[in-house]
């Protein structure tokens, strides 16, 4: 190889990193800090941390970071209560970088309505889980097509129990039968009357199905948020002292 083509060889090589840091191949989220939040409900202590780079389209309303779980107007209405809600936009790894798609997380504190049992066990806190379930599928797929239904679980078996660090989440999802929806569902128990779930939506891009795009661009994101959940519980909480049963799983 003479020099001149040594040096040609060098300068393209040099003029190809340039290029891949003006069009960002690599993806967007593995430089970003994740920086840690704190919320505070009933003294019972949920410690998590998420990464900043949020999507500029879905402007978002600012943490809850303390929440009376005792205050009956909270959950008057029957709803759950909002604690977060963000976005995160992905990219393609290609040389001219161009969107993949979108993922949404939430979290939401939901409470056992007055007229059932609180949660004593891992059974009755499966059966609460359910009974909500039951009752979104049948708001969701009120006025929705048949091919369109969204598909909730519905039985103990639709259950999974997932390890973070150490802590065990009853995780589940819901879908339509074609997967052009999907969430993804993670609870932990609060308390004898509330749980904690948090929640992950996908929206692709056109060129990606959502199996695609979970796979291969939210997936790690999704593990790196939930691999940073720590609940502190209250000392006088009991329910910290549930045990999580796998058999029913089975």
């Amino acid at each position: 190889m003479t020099n001149s083509t040594f040096n040609i060889s060098i300068l393209l090589v040099a003029i190809m990193l340039s290029l891949s840091q003006f069009f960002n191949i690599s993806r967007a989220d593995e430089n970003i800090p994740y920086m840690p939040r704190q919320i505070n409900l009933s003294g019972n202590i949920v410690n998590f941390a998420m990464p900043e780079n949020f999507s500029k389209d879905f402007p978002a309303d600012p943490l809850v970071e303390k929440l009376d779980l005792d205050n009956p107007e909270l959950f008057k209405n029957g709803k759950p209560v909002e604690i977060l809600r963000r976005w995160w936009d992905f990219k393609t790894d290609s040389f001219f970088s161009r969107d993949a798609g979108t993922m949404m997380m939430t979290i939401h504190v939901y409470r056992i309505p007055d007229k059932e049992k609180p949660i004593s066990d891992f059974v009755s806190f499966l059966d609460s889980v359910l009974e909500d379930m039951e009752k979104r599928s049948q708001e969701n797929n009120k006025n929705r097509d048949k091919e369109d239904v969204i598909y909730f679980p519905a039985y103990y078996q639709s259950f999974s129990l997932d390890n973070y660090q150490g802590a065990r989440w009853l995780s589940s999802g819901s879908g339509t039968a074609n997967e052009d929806e999907k969430v993804f569902y993670y609870f932990m128990p609060l308390n004898r009357k509330t749980w904690l779930e948090v929640s992950f939506y996908f929206a692709p891009d056109n060129s990606l199905n959502v199996r695609e795009f979970i796979d291969g661009y939210a997936r790690g994101v999704l593990d790196k948020i939930m691999d940073t959940f720590r609940i502190e519980y209250a000392k006088d909480n009991t329910i910290k002292d549930m045990r999580f049963d796998t058999k029913l799983l089975q």
